[in-house]
């Protein structure tokens, strides 16, 4: 009889540890996926601004807002006699 009962509280011990054990994995893979999502939403947003600065880059190299720079600011090309060439 005593046997019966220390096994049979093994067995409940072993259980409630089983139920225990599960609920932590869940929590713990919740939290995993709400930081997946969230770092994956960082990555799409950091890409998206990535596109932008690279159009902004783009715009800004391109020959013809170069050359309306220049002009703005009153500039020209160089002539032959103003171009220098230092040997080291």
């Amino acid at each position: 009889m005593k046997t019966e009962t220390t096994a049979l509280i093994i067995m409940l011990g072993l259980f409630v540890g089983l139920i225990f054990c599960k609920i932590w994995l869940s929590v713990s893979i919740s939290d995993l996926a709400y930081e997946y999502d969230k770092i994956e939403n960082q990555l799409r947003k950091e890409q998206d601004l990535n596109l932008k600065l690279k159009a902004e880059r783009s715009f800004l190299l391109s020959p013809d807002h170069l050359k309306d720079l220049a002009q703005k600011y009153g500039l020209r090309p160089a002539k032959e006699n103003e171009i220098k060439v230092i040997l080291p």
